[in-house]
């Protein structure tokens, strides 16, 4: 045999050796491509579902649990944008009846303005309290608090009804004719006040801005 054949063939292992190795396949690549380290890298996080808005019967309870503690910044939050008015007995008066707004609200168990809410039913002496003070004698005596079990009634203004009543008339409905209220109403409970101990505390909301917020408290009680 000629000695150019084995030098053949060594030249063609040689070339073997050197040439590019074939491309991958096609289908590795892609299966590379959609790797779960790709896939977790561009994935987006999830929303947080919008907070669900409170009825009138479940706000009335956050409003009155934020007046047993004291909480000012709730109060604040719910307060309605043409503030809320405090009202110590159930004639509704606008000119009368002290009015605070949402940033009052807020420290306002701090305050120490002492302020004129009306006058005491009886003796007709002006009502001179700070807010802490008026709150516990006209929104949260024992018998209101979280824990006591008084009757809970939703009202509006074309079915306004009234649990308990004295000699003071109530305006309410003809005051917030598209309100809505939440009534409070514990009946007397001493015989020997042959049942006048009775009580009411009106949470009147209003609709604004998507949601229902705090207008007023109206107190109600027995009055001469």
């Amino acid at each position: 045999m000629p000695r150019s054949v084995p030098c053949l063939a060594a030249w063609l292992a040689l070339s073997a050796c050197s040439r590019p190795s074939r491309a991958p396949d096609p289908q590795i690549v892609q299966v590379e491509e959609v790797s779960p380290r790709v896939v977790v890298r561009t994935a987006r996080p999830t929303a947080r579902p919008p907070e669900r808005n409170p009825q009138p019967t479940e706000l009335a309870a956050i409003v009155r649990q934020a007046f047993a503690d004291r909480d000012g910044a709730t109060l604040a939050r719910w307060a309605s944008a043409e503030g809320v008015r405090f009202t110590p007995y159930a004639w509704v008066s606008p000119e009368g009846d002290v009015e605070l707004q949402s940033e009052e609200l807020r420290g306002a168990f701090d305050d120490p303005q002492v302020r004129t809410w009306g006058s005491f039913d009886g003796s007709g002496r002006p009502i001179e309290l700070t807010f802490a003070a008026y709150v516990d004698r006209f929104v949260t005596p024992k018998r209101f608090v979280p824990g006591h079990d008084p009757q809970i009634t939703q009202h509006a203004a074309e079915t306004p009804g009234r649990l308990g009543s004295g000699n003071t008339m109530s305006n309410l409905p003809e005051i917030y004719p598209d309100a809505q209220w939440i009534e409070f109403y514990v009946p007397g409970i001493d015989p020997k006040y042959g049942g006048m101990d009775w009580a009411r505390l009106a949470l009147v909301f209003v609709f604004e801005s998507g949601t229902q917020k705090l207008r007023a408290v109206v107190h109600d009680e027995w009055t001469i």
